[in-house]
């Protein structure tokens, strides 16, 4: 059984390099920034039996190529249907979502009237304004 070298840190860091990586990229100029930037020792062999590692190593080595790995399942009626009305959902939660902004910022716009006004009033302590309210002794 061969011992590890590379704890889950080292590991995290080494993928970090990999995807950021600009230029030329190699197992050799890998293992060289392994040692430079990160100060361990280990070989090309050693990196290939980190699962992690050799499959961020191929995913790059892929994007580098431009190869685009895409699903061998068929799109089918269902799932166009369903992208279709996800679509519609998408769209109508962005409206919601303008529409619920619009009414805070004319909220908003309302509260600093009623603020400044009320300031205003003499003898009106505007902190009154603010007092949490106790709807049960309203009763």
């Amino acid at each position: 059984m061969t011992t590890l070298l590379l704890d889950k840190k080292s590991i995290a860091k080494i993928r970090k390099m990999i995807i950021t990586w600009g230029g030329n990229f190699t197992w050799d100029g890998l293992v060289l920034a392994i040692k430079n930037d990160l100060g361990i020792k280990i070989s090309r062999v050693s990196l290939k039996g980190y699962g992690v590692i050799y499959a961020e190593y191929l995913r790059k080595k892929d994007a580098i190529r431009g190869v685009v790995n895409v699903s061998d399942d068929p799109l089918t009626v269902a799932d166009s249907n369903t992208i279709s009305k996800l679509e519609k959902k998408l769209a109508e939660s962005l409206a919601d979502a303008d529409m619920y902004k619009r009414d805070y910022d004319k909220a908003q716009i309302l509260i600093q009237r009623v603020i400044v006004n009320a300031q205003s009033i003499p003898n009106l302590d505007v902190n009154v304004l603010f007092a949490d309210i106790d709807l049960a002794n309203d009763n």
